[in-house]
């Protein structure tokens, strides 16, 4: 009896390694997730505002995703559990925010309206990555 108690606690410990380890997979996933999620909120948003014609607006809510751009660069690349797809498509729409708000400080609506649509078309991508999970 003493055996089979023994046998079944390694078995329990050996089976909740390995859903720790998922769980810890999909944990990191939606922690990087969740400062890229707001850079492209914060990307939407500055489109929206373009679209208006509030330059202004658009360009403080381009300033304001630098914020998660950084929180996103920390998180996202230096963990082995989020996968480097997920942060390549980030800093490529990081890059192309940061276009439009180049555009933006401009005055160059049409540019940064530009940026915004393929910032968007990336930073879709890493959130679909990101939001799949491990």
């Amino acid at each position: 009896m003493r055996r089979l108690v023994a046998a079944l606690a390694a078995l329990a410990v050996m089976g909740g390694a390995v859903v720790l380890t998922v769980s810890t997979a999909g944990a990191d996933n939606l922690t990087c997730l969740a400062p890229v999620a707001s850079v492209q909120w914060g990307n939407v948003r500055g489109i929206q505002a373009d679209l208006a014609g509030d330059v202004g607006r658009a360009t403080a809510v381009d300033v304001h995703t630098t914020y998660y751009q950084n929180v996103a660069r920390q998180i996202c690349y230096f963990n082995p559990n989020v996968p480097y797809a997920a942060y390549e498509n980030a800093i490529s729409g990081f890059t192309y925010v940061n276009a439009a708000l180049f555009a933006n400080q401009a005055g160059n609506v049409s540019a940064a309206v530009a940026d915004g649509r393929a910032a968007a078309t990336y930073l879709n991508a890493a959130v679909d990555i990101l939001s799949k999970g491990p």
